[in-house]
């Protein structure tokens, strides 16, 4: 669900907005969206690898883990955080990452 028209910013949005501009950011940002990475991992709904998620780049998931926008756990297992489920809700979020 969409957040209302200028409703406050939740953390998770504070999250993205302070970190898509980051140099890291521009480069592995735009892959992740493009593979509907946030998306695949919140639909699984548990800590997964990327082989779990059919997704071969492990660089471009560590880099979001590194980012906040998804735990980063041990063994290369990732998982959805509040960052991550707030760019799955908020697809203006993910599109505005796209074209910055």
């Amino acid at each position: 669900m969409a957040a209302p028209q200028n409703a406050p910013i939740p953390e998770a949005g504070k999250k993205v907005l302070s970190t898509v501009t980051m140099a890291p950011s521009l480069g592995f940002v735009p892959i992740a969206v493009h593979f509907d990475l946030f998306g695949c991992l919140q639909d699984i709904g548990k800590p997964a690898t990327a082989e779990e998620l059919d997704y071969a780049a492990d660089d471009t998931l560590f880099l979001m883990g590194g980012l906040g926008f998804l735990d980063l756990l041990p063994d290369d297992v990732y998982r959805a955080n509040d960052v991550t489920r707030f760019l799955v809700e908020t697809p203006s979020a993910q599109h505005g990452a796209m074209h910055l």
